[in-house]
Protein backbone atom coordinates (compact mmCIF):
# COMPACT_ATOMS: atom_id res chain seq x y z
CA UNK A 1 0.00 0.00 0.00
CA UNK A 2 1.25 3.25 -1.10
CA UNK A 3 2.15 5.57 1.63
CA UNK A 4 0.04 8.86 1.01
CA UNK A 5 1.85 11.61 0.17
CA UNK A 6 1.77 15.13 2.50
CA UNK A 7 0.11 18.04 0.59
CA UNK A 8 -0.21 21.53 1.97
CA UNK A 9 -4.02 22.24 2.21
CA UNK A 10 -6.25 24.77 0.05
CA UNK A 11 -5.17 28.26 0.74
CA UNK A 12 -9.20 29.77 0.99
CA UNK A 13 -10.27 26.99 2.83
CA UNK A 14 -7.86 27.31 5.50
CA UNK A 15 -9.03 31.52 5.94
CA UNK A 16 -12.37 30.34 6.10
CA UNK A 17 -11.60 27.95 8.51
CA UNK A 18 -9.52 30.47 10.76
CA UNK A 19 -11.77 33.31 10.29
CA UNK A 20 -14.55 30.94 11.59
CA UNK A 21 -12.12 30.47 14.63
CA UNK A 22 -11.92 33.91 15.89
CA UNK A 23 -15.60 34.47 16.68
CA UNK A 24 -15.62 31.17 18.69
CA UNK A 25 -14.87 31.98 21.99
CA UNK A 26 -11.98 29.80 23.60
CA UNK A 27 -10.39 28.82 20.15
CA UNK A 28 -7.70 31.51 20.13
CA UNK A 29 -5.06 29.33 21.45
CA UNK A 30 -5.87 26.78 18.62
CA UNK A 31 -6.28 29.45 16.09
CA UNK A 32 -2.99 30.23 16.76
CA UNK A 33 -1.29 27.47 16.82
CA UNK A 34 -2.42 26.18 13.65
CA UNK A 35 -2.00 29.64 11.51
CA UNK A 36 1.93 29.36 12.88
CA UNK A 37 1.92 25.94 11.62
CA UNK A 38 0.36 26.93 8.23
CA UNK A 39 3.01 30.28 8.27
CA UNK A 40 5.81 28.22 8.55
CA UNK A 41 4.28 26.13 5.36
CA UNK A 42 3.09 29.32 3.54
CA UNK A 43 5.51 32.26 4.73
CA UNK A 44 4.71 34.36 1.73
CA UNK A 45 0.87 34.03 2.56
CA UNK A 46 -0.80 37.43 3.50
CA UNK A 47 -3.89 36.22 4.51
CA UNK A 48 -2.71 33.88 7.18
CA UNK A 49 -0.33 36.46 8.41
CA UNK A 50 -2.58 38.82 8.43
CA UNK A 51 -5.11 36.56 10.26
CA UNK A 52 -3.06 35.53 12.60
CA UNK A 53 -2.48 39.23 13.83
CA UNK A 54 -5.99 39.38 13.84
CA UNK A 55 -5.58 36.52 16.67
CA UNK A 56 -3.07 37.94 18.58
CA UNK A 57 -5.20 40.91 18.61
CA UNK A 58 -7.65 39.61 19.82
CA UNK A 59 -6.00 38.02 23.03
CA UNK A 60 -4.15 41.68 23.38
CA UNK A 61 -0.52 40.29 22.61
CA UNK A 62 0.33 43.55 20.64
CA UNK A 63 3.56 43.25 19.87
CA UNK A 64 3.03 39.93 18.54
CA UNK A 65 -0.17 41.66 16.30
CA UNK A 66 1.91 44.50 15.38
CA UNK A 67 4.87 42.65 14.00
CA UNK A 68 2.44 39.89 11.88
CA UNK A 69 0.24 42.89 10.68
CA UNK A 70 3.36 44.46 9.32
CA UNK A 71 4.56 41.75 7.65
CA UNK A 72 1.10 41.05 5.93
CA UNK A 73 1.55 44.34 4.95
CA UNK A 74 4.97 43.87 3.63
CA UNK A 75 3.57 41.23 1.76
CA UNK A 76 0.47 43.00 0.23
CA UNK A 77 0.92 46.98 0.68
CA UNK A 78 -2.44 47.69 -0.80
CA UNK A 79 -4.78 46.07 1.71
CA UNK A 80 -7.14 48.34 3.47
CA UNK A 81 -7.95 45.34 5.94
CA UNK A 82 -4.34 45.02 6.94
CA UNK A 83 -4.30 48.62 7.10
CA UNK A 84 -7.25 49.56 9.45
CA UNK A 85 -6.37 46.45 11.61
CA UNK A 86 -2.48 47.68 12.06
CA UNK A 87 -4.35 50.65 13.09
CA UNK A 88 -6.69 49.26 15.86
CA UNK A 89 -4.05 47.51 17.31
CA UNK A 90 -2.04 50.96 17.51
CA UNK A 91 -4.88 52.77 18.79
CA UNK A 92 -5.92 50.19 21.72
CA UNK A 93 -1.99 50.08 22.74
CA UNK A 94 -2.20 53.33 23.09
CA UNK A 95 0.09 54.84 19.76
CA UNK A 96 -2.78 57.01 18.37
CA UNK A 97 -0.48 59.13 16.37
CA UNK A 98 1.04 55.96 14.25
CA UNK A 99 -2.72 54.71 14.35
CA UNK A 100 -3.61 57.84 12.66
CA UNK A 101 -1.35 57.04 9.86
CA UNK A 102 -2.71 53.45 9.49
CA UNK A 103 -6.68 54.92 8.74
CA UNK A 104 -5.51 57.79 6.54
CA UNK A 105 -3.68 54.60 4.12
CA UNK A 106 -6.73 52.74 4.63
CA UNK A 107 -9.02 55.09 3.46
CA UNK A 108 -6.31 56.25 0.73
CA UNK A 109 -7.18 53.10 -0.44
CA UNK A 110 -10.67 52.09 -0.05
CA UNK A 111 -12.39 55.72 0.43
CA UNK A 112 -15.76 54.58 0.75
CA UNK A 113 -15.64 52.82 3.79
CA UNK A 114 -17.55 54.18 6.59
CA UNK A 115 -15.39 51.31 9.00
CA UNK A 116 -12.51 52.91 8.33
CA UNK A 117 -13.86 56.72 8.88
CA UNK A 118 -15.46 55.43 12.41
CA UNK A 119 -11.62 54.06 13.51
CA UNK A 120 -10.05 57.58 12.15
CA UNK A 121 -12.74 59.23 14.01
CA UNK A 122 -11.78 57.36 17.62
CA UNK A 123 -8.19 57.64 16.97
CA UNK A 124 -9.12 62.04 16.54
CA UNK A 125 -10.82 61.91 19.61
CA UNK A 126 -8.43 60.29 21.79
CA UNK A 127 -5.84 62.59 20.28
CA UNK A 128 -8.22 65.22 21.54
CA UNK A 129 -9.31 66.81 18.68
CA UNK A 130 -12.94 67.33 18.72
CA UNK A 131 -14.04 68.81 15.48
CA UNK A 132 -11.95 66.52 13.37
CA UNK A 133 -13.25 63.44 15.22
CA UNK A 134 -16.42 64.64 14.71
CA UNK A 135 -16.34 64.90 11.40
CA UNK A 136 -15.06 61.63 10.67
CA UNK A 137 -18.44 60.26 12.57
CA UNK A 138 -20.27 62.77 10.07
CA UNK A 139 -18.56 61.09 6.89
CA UNK A 140 -18.70 57.80 7.79
CA UNK A 141 -22.77 57.98 7.99
CA UNK A 142 -22.67 60.18 5.34
CA UNK A 143 -21.17 56.66 3.31
CA UNK A 144 -23.38 54.03 5.06
CA UNK A 145 -25.20 54.59 8.70
CA UNK A 146 -26.15 50.66 8.85
CA UNK A 147 -22.53 50.21 8.38
CA UNK A 148 -21.54 52.39 11.30
CA UNK A 149 -23.93 50.37 13.10
CA UNK A 150 -22.48 47.41 12.36
CA UNK A 151 -19.29 48.40 12.89
CA UNK A 152 -20.21 49.40 16.41
CA UNK A 153 -21.68 45.70 16.56
CA UNK A 154 -18.48 44.10 16.14
CA UNK A 155 -16.77 45.84 18.92
CA UNK A 156 -15.13 43.88 21.81
CA UNK A 157 -16.03 45.75 24.73
CA UNK A 158 -16.29 44.07 28.01
CA UNK A 159 -19.53 45.49 30.00
CA UNK A 160 -18.58 47.33 32.69
CA UNK A 161 -18.83 45.62 36.70
CA UNK A 162 -18.93 46.63 40.13
CA UNK A 163 -20.57 46.57 43.37
CA UNK A 164 -20.95 50.25 43.25
CA UNK A 165 -22.53 50.43 39.69
CA UNK A 166 -25.96 51.68 39.24
CA UNK A 167 -28.74 50.02 36.99
CA UNK A 168 -30.03 51.76 34.21
CA UNK A 169 -28.34 54.96 33.52
CA UNK A 170 -29.45 57.41 31.28
CA UNK A 171 -27.43 59.19 28.62
CA UNK A 172 -29.50 62.10 26.70
CA UNK A 173 -28.32 62.69 23.24
CA UNK A 174 -29.26 64.94 20.09
CA UNK A 175 -27.58 67.07 17.84
CA UNK A 176 -26.95 70.45 19.94
CA UNK A 177 -29.35 72.84 20.14
CA UNK A 178 -32.39 70.83 20.32
CA UNK A 179 -33.21 70.60 23.92
CA UNK A 180 -30.51 68.12 25.59
CA UNK A 181 -29.49 70.70 28.52
CA UNK A 182 -33.40 71.87 29.19
CA UNK A 183 -34.15 67.85 29.46
CA UNK A 184 -30.87 67.27 31.66
CA UNK A 185 -32.34 70.25 34.27
CA UNK A 186 -35.98 68.83 34.26
CA UNK A 187 -34.48 65.85 34.88
CA UNK A 188 -32.16 66.72 37.60
CA UNK A 189 -34.87 67.65 39.57
CA UNK A 190 -36.16 64.48 39.90
CA UNK A 191 -35.93 62.89 43.12
CA UNK A 192 -34.40 59.35 41.98
CA UNK A 193 -32.04 60.81 39.10
CA UNK A 194 -28.40 62.38 39.51
CA UNK A 195 -27.17 65.09 37.20
CA UNK A 196 -23.77 65.01 35.49
CA UNK A 197 -23.61 68.96 34.89
CA UNK A 198 -21.03 69.06 32.40
CA UNK A 199 -20.62 67.70 29.00
CA UNK A 200 -18.34 64.49 29.49
CA UNK A 201 -17.81 63.87 25.96
CA UNK A 202 -16.89 59.90 26.95
CA UNK A 203 -15.97 59.05 23.19
CA UNK A 204 -12.61 61.25 23.42
CA UNK A 205 -11.46 58.84 26.35
CA UNK A 206 -9.37 55.46 26.17
CA UNK A 207 -11.49 52.67 27.02
CA UNK A 208 -9.61 52.30 30.68
CA UNK A 209 -10.80 56.07 30.84
CA UNK A 210 -14.14 55.73 30.11
CA UNK A 211 -14.47 52.77 32.46
CA UNK A 212 -13.03 54.86 35.49
CA UNK A 213 -15.46 57.92 34.50
CA UNK A 214 -18.41 55.69 34.24
CA UNK A 215 -17.23 54.25 37.72
CA UNK A 216 -17.00 57.66 39.50
CA UNK A 217 -20.39 58.48 38.45
CA UNK A 218 -22.00 55.33 40.00
CA UNK A 219 -20.14 55.85 43.29
CA UNK A 220 -21.33 59.81 43.47
CA UNK A 221 -24.78 58.76 42.57
CA UNK A 222 -24.95 55.97 45.78
CA UNK A 223 -23.54 58.89 48.40
CA UNK A 224 -26.31 61.14 47.49
CA UNK A 225 -28.94 58.66 47.67
CA UNK A 226 -30.03 58.71 44.05
CA UNK A 227 -30.92 55.81 41.98
CA UNK A 228 -29.28 56.65 38.97
CA UNK A 229 -27.36 59.26 37.24
CA UNK A 230 -28.44 61.12 34.07
CA UNK A 231 -25.68 62.98 31.64
CA UNK A 232 -25.93 64.57 28.33
CA UNK A 233 -23.90 65.26 25.58
CA UNK A 234 -25.07 65.73 22.22
CA UNK A 235 -22.45 64.00 19.95
CA UNK A 236 -22.90 61.37 21.90
CA UNK A 237 -26.16 60.39 19.38
CA UNK A 238 -22.62 59.10 17.43
CA UNK A 239 -22.09 56.52 20.12
CA UNK A 240 -25.34 55.01 20.95
CA UNK A 241 -23.87 51.66 20.00
CA UNK A 242 -20.47 51.60 21.94
CA UNK A 243 -21.93 53.09 25.37
CA UNK A 244 -24.33 50.43 24.75
CA UNK A 245 -21.69 47.74 25.19
CA UNK A 246 -20.05 49.49 28.36
CA UNK A 247 -23.51 49.64 29.81
CA UNK A 248 -26.12 47.44 28.39
CA UNK A 249 -28.54 48.54 30.73
CA UNK A 250 -28.55 52.36 29.83
CA UNK A 251 -31.42 53.92 28.35
CA UNK A 252 -31.00 56.72 25.83
CA UNK A 253 -33.20 59.67 25.77
CA UNK A 254 -32.75 61.46 21.95
CA UNK A 255 -33.93 64.61 21.36
CA UNK A 256 -35.26 65.57 18.59
CA UNK A 257 -36.20 69.27 17.10
CA UNK A 258 -37.04 70.95 13.67
CA UNK A 259 -33.69 71.64 11.39
CA UNK A 260 -35.03 74.71 10.09
CA UNK A 261 -34.91 75.90 13.56
CA UNK A 262 -32.11 74.09 14.58
CA UNK A 263 -29.95 75.29 11.70
CA UNK A 264 -31.04 78.95 12.20
CA UNK A 265 -30.06 78.69 16.53
CA UNK A 266 -26.59 77.05 15.42
CA UNK A 267 -26.12 80.09 12.44
CA UNK A 268 -26.72 82.56 15.77
CA UNK A 269 -23.94 81.03 17.37
CA UNK A 270 -22.06 80.82 14.55
CA UNK A 271 -22.70 83.97 12.27
CA UNK A 272 -19.55 83.89 10.28
CA UNK A 273 -20.11 79.42 9.32
CA UNK A 274 -21.76 78.16 6.72
CA UNK A 275 -25.38 77.70 6.61
CA UNK A 276 -25.38 74.11 4.61
CA UNK A 277 -22.94 72.91 7.28
CA UNK A 278 -25.12 73.48 9.89
CA UNK A 279 -27.87 71.88 7.66
CA UNK A 280 -25.69 69.05 7.62
CA UNK A 281 -25.13 68.88 10.92
CA UNK A 282 -28.90 68.38 11.88
CA UNK A 283 -28.90 65.62 9.02
CA UNK A 284 -26.05 63.69 10.02
CA UNK A 285 -26.56 63.75 13.63
CA UNK A 286 -30.31 62.66 13.57
CA UNK A 287 -29.48 59.76 11.10
CA UNK A 288 -26.69 58.68 13.54
CA UNK A 289 -29.63 58.09 15.99
CA UNK A 290 -32.09 57.14 13.21
CA UNK A 291 -30.48 53.82 13.29
CA UNK A 292 -31.75 53.25 16.95
CA UNK A 293 -35.21 54.66 16.94
CA UNK A 294 -36.61 50.98 17.44
CA UNK A 295 -34.24 49.92 20.21
CA UNK A 296 -36.17 49.35 23.35
CA UNK A 297 -33.51 51.21 25.01
CA UNK A 298 -33.91 54.76 22.95
CA UNK A 299 -36.83 57.14 23.33
CA UNK A 300 -37.12 59.59 20.56
CA UNK A 301 -38.38 63.13 22.08
CA UNK A 302 -39.55 65.84 20.14
CA UNK A 303 -38.41 68.97 21.32
CA UNK A 304 -41.48 70.69 20.34
CA UNK A 305 -44.03 68.02 22.46
CA UNK A 306 -41.91 69.31 25.25
CA UNK A 307 -42.57 72.80 25.16
CA UNK A 308 -46.30 72.44 23.93
CA UNK A 309 -47.24 69.69 26.41
CA UNK A 310 -44.63 69.71 28.98
CA UNK A 311 -46.28 67.31 32.17
CA UNK A 312 -47.89 64.87 29.30
CA UNK A 313 -44.07 64.34 27.48
CA UNK A 314 -42.33 64.12 31.00
CA UNK A 315 -44.84 61.59 32.41
CA UNK A 316 -44.30 59.59 28.78
CA UNK A 317 -40.40 59.97 29.47
CA UNK A 318 -40.62 58.85 33.16
CA UNK A 319 -42.70 55.63 32.18
CA UNK A 320 -40.14 55.11 29.55
CA UNK A 321 -37.49 55.65 32.50
CA UNK A 322 -39.73 53.51 35.01
CA UNK A 323 -39.51 56.03 37.48
CA UNK A 324 -43.09 57.94 38.64
CA UNK A 325 -43.87 61.57 37.47
CA UNK A 326 -43.76 63.87 39.76
CA UNK A 327 -44.81 67.59 39.31
CA UNK A 328 -42.00 68.91 40.85
CA UNK A 329 -39.70 68.29 37.85
CA UNK A 330 -41.00 71.41 35.87
CA UNK A 331 -40.17 73.47 39.14
CA UNK A 332 -36.51 72.67 37.97
CA UNK A 333 -35.94 76.39 37.01
CA UNK A 334 -36.58 77.56 41.11
CA UNK A 335 -33.10 76.03 41.87
CA UNK A 336 -30.35 77.89 40.93
CA UNK A 337 -27.81 76.01 38.47
CA UNK A 338 -24.01 76.83 37.46
CA UNK A 339 -23.66 74.43 34.92
CA UNK A 340 -21.91 76.86 32.61
CA UNK A 341 -21.24 79.77 33.79
CA UNK A 342 -20.80 81.88 37.44
CA UNK A 343 -23.85 84.22 36.48
CA UNK A 344 -27.81 83.50 35.53
CA UNK A 345 -28.15 86.58 33.58
CA UNK A 346 -29.51 86.84 30.12
CA UNK A 347 -27.21 88.27 27.53
CA UNK A 348 -28.20 91.33 25.88
CA UNK A 349 -27.33 89.06 22.21
CA UNK A 350 -27.71 85.96 21.27
CA UNK A 351 -25.18 86.18 18.54
CA UNK A 352 -21.82 84.50 18.88
CA UNK A 353 -20.21 82.07 20.49
CA UNK A 354 -18.49 84.20 23.64
CA UNK A 355 -22.41 84.79 24.66
CA UNK A 356 -23.19 80.82 23.86
CA UNK A 357 -22.06 79.94 27.31
CA UNK A 358 -23.85 82.60 29.40
CA UNK A 359 -26.93 82.15 27.28
CA UNK A 360 -27.13 77.83 28.00
CA UNK A 361 -26.97 78.77 31.54
CA UNK A 362 -29.80 81.42 31.63
CA UNK A 363 -31.96 79.47 30.01
CA UNK A 364 -32.15 76.00 31.53
CA UNK A 365 -32.68 78.85 34.97
CA UNK A 366 -36.06 79.72 33.14
CA UNK A 367 -39.48 78.10 32.86
CA UNK A 368 -39.89 76.27 30.04
CA UNK A 369 -40.29 78.58 26.97
CA UNK A 370 -41.92 78.27 23.30
CA UNK A 371 -38.63 78.02 20.80
CA UNK A 372 -40.57 76.94 17.92
CA UNK A 373 -40.79 78.68 14.74
CA UNK A 374 -37.52 80.76 14.90
CA UNK A 375 -36.52 80.20 11.29
CA UNK A 376 -39.51 82.22 10.11
CA UNK A 377 -37.99 85.55 10.93
CA UNK A 378 -34.57 84.16 11.08
CA UNK A 379 -34.19 82.38 7.88
CA UNK A 380 -33.92 84.13 4.44
CA UNK A 381 -34.87 82.93 0.96
CA UNK A 382 -31.16 81.71 -0.47
CA UNK A 383 -31.26 79.81 3.17
CA UNK A 384 -34.39 78.52 2.77
CA UNK A 385 -33.29 76.57 -0.96
CA UNK A 386 -30.09 75.32 1.01
CA UNK A 387 -32.23 73.68 3.83
CA UNK A 388 -35.03 72.10 1.04
CA UNK A 389 -32.48 70.72 -1.18
CA UNK A 390 -30.24 69.08 1.74
CA UNK A 391 -32.85 68.23 3.69
CA UNK A 392 -36.29 68.79 2.70
CA UNK A 393 -36.55 64.73 3.18
CA UNK A 394 -35.87 64.79 6.10
CA UNK A 395 -38.42 67.12 7.61
CA UNK A 396 -40.88 64.93 6.14
CA UNK A 397 -39.27 61.76 7.30
CA UNK A 398 -39.42 63.04 10.95
CA UNK A 399 -42.44 64.50 10.52
CA UNK A 400 -42.48 68.31 10.51
CA UNK A 401 -44.29 68.37 7.44
CA UNK A 402 -46.06 67.36 4.34
CA UNK A 403 -44.18 68.96 1.74
CA UNK A 404 -42.35 71.94 0.61
CA UNK A 405 -44.48 74.72 0.66
CA UNK A 406 -43.49 76.07 3.62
Amino acid sequence: MKKALKRKPNLDTLNNSFDRLLHQLGSFYIAIFVLQKAVKLYPNCFWLRYNLGKVYFRQKRFDEAINSLQQAIHLNSLSPEAQNKLGEVLLEKGEISQSITCFQKAIAISPHSAWYYQNLGNAKAQMGSFNESRSCYTHAIQINPDEVKRYHNSLFIKPCSSKDMVKNPIFIVGCGHSGTSIMLAILSSHPSLHPIPKESNLFMKSDCEIRATLHQWDRKCREVGKKCWVEKTPTHIFQIGQLSLYRPEAQFILMLRDGRDVACSLKARQPNGVFSTMVDRWIYDNLAGLQYWNDYRVKVVKYESLVVNPATTLKDVCEFLQEDYTSSMLDYHKTPRFWYGEQIQKPETHIGQAVHTQLRNWQINQPIFDGRGKWKTEMNEQEKIIFKDKAQKYLEQFGYVDDDSW
